[in-house]
C-alpha cells in the first residue's frame, strides 16, 4: 500500500513538472497525425515495344518484321507505309529469309497472297512454307524492299 501511494505521488509530481509543456489532446487520431514519409521511387515503365525489326539480306534486300500483330489488310498498309511490300508467297528467292524470321522463331507472319477470305501465312507449325489463314486474324508481318 505504501508503495502504491509513493508511486501515485511520484507520478503526480512528474506530471506537474511538465504541465506547461503538454497540450491536451481531444482524441488520439492516428490517421491525421503527422507522419514521416519517405518518397516512393518512381514506377519503372515497361520497355517500349519496337514497331519493327529491320534486316539486310544479301546486301541487296531490306526485310522488316513487325513488332505488333495486324490483320492482313492492315499488314499490307503497314508495309506500304514503310515504302515496302509483302513478300509474294510464291517467290522462293524473296521468301528465303522468312524461314528464319517467321518459321524458326515460332512467330509466324503474313506474306503476300490472298484468295477470297484466305491469306498467305508462314506458319511456324508447318514446314516453313506458306499456308492459308483467315485474313481477319492478327499475325506478325514481314515486308521487303530493295536496299538503296
Amino acid at each position: 500500500m505504501f508503495l502504491a501511494l509513493l508511486l501515485a505521488t511520484a507520478f503526480a509530481v512528474s506530471i506537474s513538472g511538465v504541465d506547461g509543456q503538454l497540450e491536451q489532446v481531444e482524441s488520439l487520431d492516428v490517421k491525421n497525425a503527422p507522419q514521416k514519409t519517405t518518397p516512393k521511387p518512381p514506377v519503372p515503365q515497361p520497355p517500349k515495344k519496337k514497331e519493327y525489326s529491320a534486316f539486310a539480306y544479301k546486301k541487296k534486300w531490306l526485310y522488316l518484321v513487325s513488332g505488333d500483330r495486324y490483320d492482313y489488310a492492315s499488314a499490307w498498309d503497314f508495309c506500304y507505309s514503310k515504302g515496302l511490300s509483302l513478300i509474294p508467297y510464291n517467290d522462293l528467292k524473296l521468301r528465303e529469309p522468312t524461314y528464319q524470321l517467321c518459321y524458326k522463331n515460332k512467330r509466324g507472319c503474313w506474306v503476300g497472297g490472298k484468295q477470297a477470305n484466305f491469306c498467305a501465312y508462314i506458319d511456324p507449325a508447318g514446314n516453313g512454307g506458306p499456308y492459308a489463314r483467315l485474313c481477319n486474324e492478327k499475325q506478325y508481318v514481314v515486308c521487303y524492299g530493295k536496299l538503296n
